[in-house]
């Protein structure tokens, strides 16, 4: 099978590319920078999501896409705010512009013959999620996130990020009831959902 893994050089992107890589998948990273975790076994492509073209024909022929771009460090967000919304939220659009697209019918920015994209999961970064359709319980894995976290120093400096991602986590435990902490994802199915709240 193969992924695409949009964002793919950051550390959340890196670390799914490498676990569909443990499990047989075919794996292309789809990132603005080099991946410094890149493995012989995945194939790295570099673009930007607002190239809606490039990443049309990226994600042709892919049976899962998985998307992490965008601007997470808060730090960034707040010195670059239009730049923020730019990737954040139109940046999300074009990836699922793109899934879509390809999904068919024919379209000339995706060569090739139409596939099916089922589901597409977004992940909860700065922006609470109003609807929940998918929640992972994450508690047996807590003490190992936030070691990693404390590890990216990027995201540690000058606020207590790994303090901010426990407490999102352990409300999201709260809220939906389905663990002491949860991860949350928006998903947006062209057909139907693979999991439920």
């Amino acid at each position: 099978m193969k992924s695409v893994v949009v964002g793919g050089s950051g550390f959340l992107g890196s670390h799914v590319a490498d676990k569909l890589s443990d499990t047989g998948h075919e794996v292309v990273i789809y990132d603005l920078a080099e991946s410094p975790y890149l493995r012989a076994d995945q194939i790295l492509v570099t673009g930007d999501i607002m190239d809606l073209e490039h990443l049309c024909a990226v994600i042709q022929g892919a049976d899962y896409v998985y998307h992490f771009a965008g601007v997470a460090d808060i730090q960034q967000a707040a010195e670059e705010p239009l730049k923020t919304i730019e990737y954040n939220i139109l940046g999300t659009t074009y990836v699922l512009e793109a899934c879509r697209r390809a999904r068919g019918p024919w379209f000339s920015e995706c060569p090739g013959d139409p596939w099916p994209v089922g589901t597409i999961l977004c992940y909860e970064v700065w922006t609470p999620l109003t609807e929940i359709p998918c929640v992972e319980d994450i508690s047996a894995f807590m003490d190992l996130k936030l070691a990693a976290l404390r590890r990216h120093r990027s995201q540690l400096d000058g606020i207590p990020y790994d303090e901010a991602v426990a407490g999102l986590n352990r409300f999201r435990g709260i809220t939906t009831g389905k663990g002491r902490f949860c991860e949350c994802f928006a998903v947006q199915a062209l057909e139907t959902p693979s999991c439920g709240p």
